[in-house]
């Protein structure tokens, strides 16, 4: 044991394996840690004991045929797969999944079907017949990836059934909220396969109920005691109007949520939810909106009625017409889509006559019906409410299933009955239509849209998350007409401005009447026309900006690393070239939000999809001075940067805004509280909160000792208050670091460049001649240098990417004239010739090269940059400079005039 610390009191304990027996003592230490962390301790029972050396044998067998897993019992337990067919009447696939659902703790569809070597359609047949039987029943739990479950209670996160944890000698955590163990078997599988075949007799001999989940639990497996994680069904008969059977559909070939998912988002599609499939829900639906009614069982349509694909083609469906007739779908895709459109032709979602309403409610009724109409609940809670759908016929509004937190009426929209008949005709008979490039031009210049995201937008795929890399195939983008860093830049453009249901009704009346039209000269066109319409109706049109800028505002978004949650590089480029009619930079967000459901947390207001101001400050903060260093003068980004960096001083300073930080542990909160004189308080759940003005730290369980960190910007400053902030945070996180910048003097002499304006239309602050021209003359004429040779020189001196490609650009140059120069200073013995992976360039200053891609290790003190672990530069591949470029240029060479020379 190794003596305490002063701050924790508390003995820190080693074990030595070596001497680690089975005896007493072991015994005496087991009991020691039995109530902290145990793990090492298990870990070792198992790693000497029987049943690590019962596994090794089992691998030693080679008893499995090659390719199989130890997790499919029809391989590795064949003979009990025969057993549990026989004794449940079942087919030999239904028998291998029950075991697999009985026994294993992560039994989700893809690892079923990864472990089985089955097709989706397979296991959904072995699941029906489960279903059918009554052994299974369906729901949707959260992050368990699969739709079906034994009956009993359910426990932890992600969650497993209530009886395993004592099959898998888990342990219960922190009152069932928690499982303690992994997902690896302790037991070989054969073995395992079995006990769980003897413990689920008595579940197998009681039939699972829709209306109770605690059921069937077999006494013997000692069920846990009930707890807040249990999933509730409701079971509330909502009054409605007496009809036939809603739910009494015949089954469509092509009903394949996972195909059908894909066709219609244009990528991977896992999140298949549980009950029935998209196209029996959607007649479902539709059945239940015309006054059909629910049967007793199914009353627990609410929880599985609708899910993220089709609910949201509720606005409109013209967009699944449009991805079934682009070029860009696959033929495997455009079956299941124009499978889609037929069902939906057959429906009330296609009566233009029926008034639809749609919108989110806290409910637990599923369908709701009288004389003014019919409204039905759609999918599993999100957020305390669902989505819901509802028909009025008339002029008052339809009985409410809850309390409603928003509704839309569905307006006028391309779909009726006869034009998805005739649409899909006509798709089957001539095919898709011809790609139209001039139609995506079309929309560019009339919403100042990326050309990459108005193809994309053509093409169907808008308000889906698409993910080029994974999704669209090199043919696909060459029908586009787009390469691969153009494609990821487009989809994250659409991705920030619509949502799925949103642009469903973005695209709902652009199709035209007569689907001929698709395929004839200039449809398309007309098409994009009305698409283009409708995009400006909405989000207004874009400010004008040079493709190139466009290209380049990409790159930067790659090399800050933030291609998930930050602004596009489209998105960067729209802000900077108009950013008094940014909501990002106008709008006040992200403010301090009441104690909801046992959680303290933020609120982002105002701000619109997208672009969240926590997400985008820094790097608008970062593609400022990029603005103003890397792009020309007289482009609107370039001209837009001195106004963006202002309005971001401006939000900083807003009182209410509130800015994510890190986290923090009780020592480090007590220091903050001692220097503010302000305590945290303790509230009725026995979270705490700590705000001192500056700070805003909670944490939401009086037992956690971590907090989380938020700061005010507003009160942020140059005090000892800001300092031990400072101190506490710098260990992992720069945010302060750039509010440091946007408040200093650096800052402040960029934003007099930006005002100066002295640049000549296309010049870029990296040409020295033009920010510096008497720094150049008098280098020239110390090193009896011409100008360009001088001007290259100091470049390589001072900046972070002087890129071949980069150079040429800035200074206006040639290739061959480029190389003359450089030739030129390496006899000068000024640089050196060298081929360095990923530099962009072949000439640089003598001396060690650090980092990736890599830069002169001389110029870290310059840019105020420090190597870190391995070799790495802080901020790594960022080249957008902190400081005014004419006071770098002057810097660096004053470095040289004292003898700092690089070596």
């Amino acid at each position: 044991m190794a003596e305490p610390r002063d701050q924790d009191k508390q003995w820190d304990l080693y074990v030595r394996p070596a001497n680690y027996l089975l005896d007493d003592r072991t015994t005496d230490l087991r009991a020691m840690v039995e109530d902290y962390f145990r793990d090492p301790i298990r870990y070792l029972d198992w790693l000497f004991g029987a049943e690590c050396d019962r596994m090794v044998a089992r691998i030693d067998s080679g008893v499995l045929p090659d390719g199989s897993f130890e997790t499919d019992p029809a391989s590795s337990a064949a003979a009990l797969v025969a057993e549990v067919a026989n004794e449940l009447g079942v087919t030999a696939d239904a028998a291998a999944l029950y075991l697999q659902l009985a026994t294993l703790t992560v039994p989700s569809d893809r690892n079923i079907r990864l472990w089985n070597g089955w097709k989706p359609a397979r296991h959904r047949a072995a699941e029906a017949v489960l279903a059918d039987n009554g052994l299974v029943v369906r729901d949707k739990r959260g992050r368990v990836g699969r739709g079906v479950f034994l009956p009993g209670k359910w426990i932890g996160k992600p969650g497993i059934e209530d009886w395993k944890w004592q099959l898998h000698a888990l342990e219960k955590r922190y009152s069932d909220k928690g499982v303690r163990g992994v997902s690896t078997p302790h037991v070989i599988l054969p073995e395992l396969f079995r006990a769980a075949w003897q413990l689920t007799s008595e579940l197998r001999s009681r039939p699972p109920s829709t209306d109770d989940t605690d059921a069937a639990v077999p006494e013997s497996i000692s069920p846990l005691e009930s707890n807040s994680e249990t999933v509730e069904h409701s079971a509330v008969h909502a009054v409605q109007p007496a009809g036939p059977d809603a739910t009494a559909v015949e089954e469509h070939p092509l009903d394949d949520y996972t195909s059908l998912g894909e066709a219609v988002c244009g990528h991977h599609y896992h999140n298949e939810p549980a009950g029935p499939k998209m196209l029996r829900a959607i007649r479902i639906t539709s059945n239940l909106l015309r006054g059909g009614t629910l049967p007793p069982a199914a009353d627990q349509w609410i929880h599985a009625s609708g899910d993220r694909v089709w609910t949201n083609l509720l606005p409109g469906i013209g967009v699944v017409a449009l991805r079934a007739v682009s070029p860009v779908t696959s033929g495997h895709d455009r079956e299941y889509l124009l499978a889609l459109l037929e069902v939906w032709a057959d429906t009330v979602f296609a009566d233009p006559a029926v008034d639809l309403l749609v919108g989110r409610v806290e409910t637990t009724v599923p369908v709701l019906g009288d004389a003014r109409g019919v409204a039905v609940a759609l999918g599993e809670s999100h957020s305390d409410t669902r989505g819901f759908v509802a028909v009025r016929p008339g002029e008052a509004d339809p009985p409410a299933l809850g309390v409603i937190h928003e509704v839309t009426s569905i307006g006028p929209r391309w779909g009726d009955a006869g034009q998805l008949h005739a649409f899909v005709a006509a798709v089957r008979e001539r095919g898709p239509a011809p790609w139209d490039a001039v139609a995506v031009e079309i929309f560019v210049q009339r919403t100042g849209m990326s050309p990459a995201a108005s193809a994309l937008i053509l093409a169907g795929y808008l308000g889906w998350y698409l993910r080029p890399k994974e999704d669209l195939s090199a043919d696909q983008r060459r029908i586009l007409g787009i390469g691969p860093a153009a494609a990821e830049d487009g989809a994250g453009e659409l991705n920030e401005l619509e949502g799925r249901q949103q642009s469903a009704a973005l695209l709902a009346r652009i199709l035209p009447d007569d689907p001929d039209e698709l395929w004839q000269a200039g449809g398309m066109q007309r098409v994009a026309g009305r698409a283009a319409d409708a995009w400006v109706a909405r989000h207004g049109r874009r400010p004008a900006v040079p493709e190139s800028t466009r290209v380049a505002a990409a790159a930067l978004r790659t090399e800050l690393n933030d291609t998930v949650f930050g602004p596009s590089g489209a998105g960067l480029c729209a802000i900077l070239a108009a950013p008094d009619s940014a909501p990002v930079l106008v709008v006040p967000q992200q403010i301090l939000a009441e104690k909801r459901n046992g959680r303290y947390g933020l609120a982002d207001v105002g701000a619109g999809r997208g672009f969240l101001f926590h997400r985008s400050w820094r790097p608008l903060i970062e593609a400022s001075r990029w603005a103003y260093s890397h792009v020309p003068a007289s482009d609107p980004v370039h001209e837009g940067a001195r106004r963006t960096l202002e309005l971001l001083r401006l939000r900083l300073r807003d009182p209410g805004l509130v800015l994510r930080l890190t986290y923090a542990n009780d020592r480090e909160i007590g220091a903050l509280s001692e220097l503010s004189g302000i305590s945290p308080v303790t509230d009725a759940d026995g979270g705490r909160l700590y705000d001192d003005g500056l700070v805003v730290a909670w944490t939401d369980d009086a037992a956690n000792a971590s907090w989380t960190v938020h700061f005010r910007p507003a009160n942020y400053g140059f005090t000892a208050h800001s300092d031990l902030l400072r101190a506490t945070t710098d260990r992992y996180h720069r945010e302060l670091s750039y509010v440091d910048w946007l408040f200093g003097p650096d800052c402040d002499r960029i934003l007099a460049r930006l005002t100066a304006a002295d640049l000549p239309a296309g010049g870029y602050e990296t040409d020295p001649r033009l920010t510096a021209p008497a720094l150049v003359a008098n280098i020239a004429d110390k090193l009896q240098l011409d100008t360009d040779a001088a001007t290259l020189y100091l470049q390589l001196l001072t900046l972070l990417d002087p890129t071949d490609r980069n150079i040429r650009r800035w200074n206006g140059w040639k290739t061959a004239h480029h190389k003359t120069i450089e030739e030129h200073l390496i006899t000068r013995n000024l640089l050196l010739r060298d081929e360095r992976k990923r530099a962009g360039r072949t000439a640089f200053l003598p001396g060690p090269w650090v980092g990736k891609p890599g830069m002169e290790l001389w110029k870290l003190p310059l840019h105020d940059l420090v190597m870190q672990f391995r070799n790495t530069v802080e901020n790594p591949g960022l080249s957008t400079p902190r400081r005014a470029l004419p006071d770098l240029f002057h810097a660096a060479w004053q470095r040289i005039r004292t003898g700092d020379l690089p070596a």
